[in-house]
């Protein structure tokens, strides 16, 4: 037997470390998760939302303070987009996390009719979402809700924004709002997706039917020209996303 071949047990837990150690290194530089925050984990049921409630699990058992954990996904029965909600709580559990149900605000129907022409639809209904999120936050007094955003949305989102509308802008490792007071954060925001691709061939993830409105969008042209640029220069992407970090005040 090839000694130098990890299990797939061991294999898991290796890849595991590493993006939790990249998790770890970048809260202890920007302190998105504190003492006695109480976290609502927004759960598609995807890979990234599956990994961020191992990291934050994990998280929470091996510090020497408190921290409260719930896993919530929002529903939208108009979408069609289903997740197997029991196996997903199953999951969640397993990790020591409660996990819940909500259903957001219903779209109009005009919306709905003529979701296949509209471009922001998608966008519209990922804020009636986080509004849930954030409803549910306020009315139970949870202090973040933590979103799945990873190192290429980071890049994505950047030159989108560049390319699009014509600003600088991409995603934070935290955020407050103003209406409600409630902080976003992004454990994951310094993870290649790479990485998790590769630990997502060792677990077991939700069964998920996809929403039947979805379709290309500018997030998936820009996805596709990065995704070219990577074969051969494969650390565009951090350099994309370190970016904002390090701007040339003189020359803009």
């Amino acid at each position: 037997m090839d000694k130098t071949k990890q299990t797939p047990k061991k294999e898991e837990k290796r890849l595991f470390n590493k993006i939790y150690s990249k998790f770890w290194k970048m809260n202890g530089r920007e302190k998105i998760i504190s003492p006695h925050d109480r976290i609502i984990i927004g759960f598609s049921g995807g890979k990234d939302s599956f990994l961020l409630v191992h990291v934050i699990s994990t998280l929470s058992k091996n510090v020497n303070f408190p921290i409260d954990i719930v896993a919530v996904h929002v529903t939208n029965p108009q979408v069609g987009y289903q997740l197997d909600l029991e196996q997903s709580k199953s999951i969640c559990e397993s990790f020591g996390v409660p996990f819940i149900s909500l259903q957001s605000e219903k779209m109009s129907e005009s919306d709905i009719e003529d979701a296949d022409k509209n471009t922001t639809f998608c966008l519209n209904c990922g804020k009636n979402r986080r509004r849930a999120l954030l409803k549910f936050a306020k009315e139970h007094g949870f202090t973040s809700i933590a979103l799945g955003h990873h190192m290429d949305d980071v890049a994505e989102t950047l030159l989108m924004n560049q390319l699009f509308c014509g600003c600088i802008a991409t995603i934070p490792a935290q955020f407050t709002t103003e209406k409600y007071g409630i902080k976003f954060i992004r454990p994951l925001i310094e993870v290649p997706v790479v990485l998790i691709q590769e630990w997502t061939k060792y677990i077991e993830l939700p069964r998920l039917i996809r929403c039947k409105y979805e379709k290309d969008s500018m997030r998936g042209e820009v996805r596709a020209i990065l995704e070219q640029l990577k074969k051969k220069h494969p650390l565009i992407i951090q350099s994309l996303a370190q970016s904002p970090n390090n701007v040339k005040q003189d020359y803009l």
